[in-house]
């Protein structure tokens, strides 16, 4: 691996000997810089690297022309030291304050048998089933609680992972208050576009809840939205309203990001944050863009109180193979791109502070948009980058399947991108399923009374649009004519008829008519 010369060199230094690195050529310092590079850009750097790093940084300070460099590493290698240490130190103390749940540990433990008969057989696994086989992150997911509460939700989860593994990859979210939303755009969309692909098994959900918006037309690709964000903004933060309705934050496993709570589906979906509550012109504006009336939008909102929840609802959505790169990226915190590069060089690595991370890509913009050469250096590397196809998830996906232990799926995400052509179109080949730990009763009864409340405004629809055509047009004209017994006769008729739109253009003429003479209202 290591010319012979580096290598008596490693071992003078090992043993405390003093040699000069002046007597080597460029090209085997160069080597050596580029090992120790390549050992701080490591994500979890171990015992071993750590050694081998200070190997390195000891030879550097005991020649002349290298004081500069051994300077440098050891400035970054006691920065990352000390910052991984904290990391752990805090996890270590949390984990010792708060022990899990006996019942989720035994419960962790009997997916990872299962796991491990897998493993002994050579099959392959699951995305989640890939995280709990590295012993570090099932031990951190443990402390995710709530586990052996809701083990058939799980069960049902991994199951249905392992049924699609072949040709779907697999995200997690968790979206709080926004059942009723869900159910009516899902139950408009059967009725006015229709009951299409995978809405016909009762396979998809929609994410977002307004027919035909031009918010989800803007970008072809995950791809093409990137490019366009850094272009235009210098950086990314999500967390922005206007970026919050065209992604979608996920986690790659369904304990993605154990142990950070402000980044785990798990946690979200069962400590659902205050702040997500369903808004009233979020749901008037659905009902308008399918076509139907404002007019049973109070009715419609009070079945939320029936339904009410201190729990949110747990999303699996899985994206076709072939497509995934077009619909997501692999990303960090905030939705920026996974690029250990860029983490270093802009934030000083992973462990950084919610509150610190924001202000960070503030002053960032701030300096990008004044012109700072290296701030416009970074986005533009970082857009190459993107064309290249860095951050596709397949490429990240299909490793880490393969070799779990060797990639940082714990501090991976995956941010979807919200369009009309993938995820919210159930012809696309992409299958939504929701989980949810609502009372089955309950259930019942919401279902019940919001399939009352669509049919009549789905029959409300309907007579709207009778009354707007042509034909019923010229009804109207007729009854303009018409005397107070001749305008009773036909309301009777059409009531015998149950033409409803009839009824209405004949009972509004009735009302007109009130206006100017009296007129006896035939009974409803």
């Amino acid at each position: 691996m290591y010319s012979k010369k580096v290598k008596v060199l490693l071992l003078a230094c090992l043993l405390g000997l003093t040699v000069s690195l002046s007597a080597l050529k460029p090209s085997e310092v160069k080597s050596l810089v580029t090992e120790i590079e390549a050992l701080l850009a490591q994500q979890d750097i171990n015992p071993d690297g750590i050694k081998r790093a200070q190997e390195i940084i000891t030879t550097f300070k005991e020649s002349d022309v290298t004081q500069a460099e051994a300077q440098k590493f050891e400035l970054e290698l006691n920065k990352k030291r000390a910052i991984e240490a904290v990391a752990l130190i805090k996890t270590e103390v949390e984990e010792k304050a708060v022990q899990p749940n006996p019942q989720d540990s035994a419960y962790i433990a009997q997916l990872v048998k299962s796991i491990g008969k897998k493993k002994n057989k050579k099959q392959p696994l699951t995305q989640t089933e890939g995280l709990l086989s590295v012993k570090k992150l099932r031990r951190r997911a443990r402390y995710q609680g709530d586990i052996a509460q809701h083990k058939n939700i799980i069960k049902q989860a991994m199951k249905k992972e392992r049924e699609l593994r072949k040709n779907y990859y697999v995200f997690y979210t968790a979206i709080p208050y926004m059942r009723l939303f869900q159910d009516v755009t899902r139950k408009l969309y059967k009725r006015a576009i229709g009951r299409l692909g995978a809405l016909k098994d009762r396979e998809f959900q929609f994410i977002r809840y307004t027919y035909d918006d031009p918010a989800y037309k803007q970008f072809d690709t995950a791809s093409d939205f990137l490019i366009n964000e850094f272009k235009t903004h210098g950086f990314i933060d999500d967390n922005e309203v206007r970026l919050k309705t065209i992604l979608v934050s996920t986690n790659l496993a369904l304990f993605g990001n154990s142990g950070h709570l402000g980044e785990s589906t798990w946690n979200y979906f069962n400590n659902p944050q205050p702040w997500a509550a369903a808004r009233k012109d979020w749901l008037q504006a659905s009902l308008k863009s399918f076509g139907y009336s404002t007019q049973f939008l109070d009715e419609l909102l009070e079945l939320n109180t029936i339904i009410k929840s201190n729990k949110g609802d747990l999303f699996q959505i899985f994206v076709p193979k072939e497509t995934i790169n077009e619909v997501g990226y692999l990303s960090w915190r905030l939705g920026i791109p996974y690029d250990r590069e860029l983490i270093s060089a802009v934030f000083g690595g992973r462990y950084i502070k919610y509150e610190d991370l924001k202000q960070v890509i503030v002053d960032f913009r701030r300096k990008w948009k004044n012109g700072d050469p290296e701030k416009q250096k970074i986005v533009n590397d970082l857009i190459e980058k993107i064309r290249n196809g860095n951050f596709y998830l397949t490429t990240a996906l299909n490793r880490y399947k393969k070799f779990p232990k060797k990639f940082p799926i714990n501090h991976w995400q995956a941010r979807l991108l919200i369009d009309a052509r993938h995820l919210l179109n159930p012809e696309s080949g992409i299958r939504i399923f929701r989980y949810s730990t609502l009372d089955p009763e309950i259930e019942q009864e919401y279902n019940e009374r919001l399939r009352a409340i669509v049919d009549r405004m789905e029959s409300d629809r309907k007579v709207s649009q009778q009354i707007e055509s042509q034909e019923y047009q010229d009804r109207v004209e007729l009854l303009h004519n018409m005397t107070k017994e001749e305008l009773s006769e036909q309301y009777v008729k059409a009531k015998m008829e149950k033409d409803d739109a009839y009824k209405r253009i004949i009972r509004q003429e009735i009302q007109q008519r009130l206006r100017s003479q009296p007129v006896a209202v035939p009974a409803q």
